[in-house]
């Protein structure tokens, strides 16, 4: 065997490792850890990437307690018994109910490889700060914040730039910020959070336009041609439900018409059945807000099968 010929196999071989480790790590490791799931018997398990969030529900702290330190056993001896490791530092756990359930609760510890695990009030999530009372107070300060930093850049440089400089600079900086995961944390209901969100858009057009601080908000976002962030939310929720009910999504929200729950005709068989909730702050939830927007909608434009058609109109409206 020659150097030469050594020098390129050697090449080789470190070039189809490099290719294996940015290519295929992120899915062999989601495969290597695709059985997971199977091994905790008391928690639900989700895995995104090198995220892994488990969790359950009960009545009773004490059987949560319990539940939840014996599969955090079981996941110690499968990471034991697959040569991986945890980081407990970067661990933590969140108890999610009521405010008043929550004060009164006692002592509740959560162990994995003898070592305790911290308790948070919130934590982010694929991006989305979630906090026990399920409330999006946190994430909308987080928003609030982010959004703001973006804002003062561009108050500091806006006089370099011209108009569509700086639209564009909203556009790709802030705004999908301000869309990210909004089907989700955006509320219907809580008017009062959601207004400070409307307020970062407001600041923004007049960013844009060079306005006064106290001019209308509303001539600036019709000046650009934008929908408020009220408008972008409902559009995004029938655009989830269309891909849901149409197949274009695999997340699938067992919607059902009410066609489909009796055999006779009325004026509401096209519309879906809102999912039923024991407590009315179920009816927050933005699958239901979904609904209510989805039977809003003209049988019409219920009734297309193309997205971008569909897209359009909602846009339109």
């Amino acid at each position: 065997m020659t150097d030469g010929y050594t020098d390129e196999l050697l090449t080789s071989s470190c070039f189809l490792a490099e290719y294996l480790l940015e290519n295929l790590g992120p899915l062999l490791f989601a495969i290597y850890i695709n059985d997971l799931p199977k091994v905790l018997r008391n928690t639900t398990v989700t895995l995104f990437a090198d995220d892994t969030a488990i969790y359950c529900s009960s009545q009773s702290a004490r059987d949560l307690q319990t539940m939840l330190n014996q599969d955090l056993d079981r996941l110690a001896q499968w990471l034991y018994e697959h040569k991986l490791t945890l980081n407990i530092s970067k661990s933590k756990f969140m108890l999610i109910g009521g405010p008043r359930k929550l004060n009164t609760l006692e002592e509740f510890t959560l162990i994995i490889k003898e070592k305790e695990l911290d308790r948070v009030n919130s934590f982010k999530y694929l991006g989305v700060i979630i906090n026990e009372n399920l409330t999006w107070t946190d994430h909308v300060d987080y928003i609030k914040t982010k959004v703001s930093q973006r804002l003062g850049v561009l108050q500091r440089i806006k006089h370099l730039m011209p108009r569509n400089t700086r639209e564009l600079f909203v556009k790709a900086m802030v705004l999908p910020i301000l869309d990210y995961a909004d089907v989700t944390w955006g509320d219907k209901s809580n008017t009062t959070l959601m207004n400070k969100i409307q307020l970062l858009q407001n600041k923004a057009a007049k960013l844009i336009l060079d306005m006064p601080k106290h001019s209308s908000a509303t001539e600036a976002l019709d000046l650009l041609g934008w929908d408020t962030l009220e408008k972008r939310r409902r559009s995004h929720r029938l655009f989830l439900v269309f891909k849901s009910l149409n197949g274009l999504i695999d997340w699938n929200f067992n919607f059902n018409h009410f066609k489909d729950m009796h055999d006779y005709n009325t004026r509401f068989n096209n519309n879906i059945c809102k999912p039923q909730s024991k407590r009315t702050w179920g009816q927050h939830r933005f699958v239901c807000h979904a609904v209510d927007d989805w039977n809003a909608l003209p049988d019409g434009i219920r009734n297309i099968s193309d997205f971008s058609v569909f897209r359009r109109l909602v846009k339109n409206m």
